[in-house]
């Protein structure tokens, strides 16, 4: 039904259950629909987060804390910070940073149901 929708069409979620996911260090349960909510309502908090994403750029985000069994800011950030590490080439520069590790998620609790 939402497979046009930029939401809904990656195995659903809504800014709840990512806030609910990201607060409680299970970051490889994220749903690609959860990263986009988290990201719009993290963007809507803080006006200098300016990425693009897109379906493709939320899977590679949902790949990527999977595939490395990273569920927390910690793990990413320790994961990020390690030069031997590589990030995937879909992923924008310095948005798992950005996003995921320096945005505190208390900034998008007024926008929770």
């Amino acid at each position: 039904l939402l497979s046009g929708d930029s939401y809904g069409n990656q195995y659903g979620g809504d800014l709840e259950s990512a806030y609910e996911k990201i607060t409680g260090d299970r970051f490889t349960e994220l749903t690609p629909d959860e990263v986009q909510y988290y990201y719009d309502a993290a963007a809507t908090a803080d006006e200098d987060l300016d990425y693009d994403v897109d379906d493709a750029v939320a899977d590679a985000v949902v790949t990527f804390f999977r595939d490395h069994s990273l569920d927390s800011a910690a793990a990413v950030s320790v994961y990020i910070d390690d030069p031997a590490n590589d990030v995937l080439p879909d992923i924008p520069d310095g948005f798992l940073q950005d996003v995921f590790v320096d945005f505190d998620p208390i900034e998008v609790e007024d926008q929770l149901p």
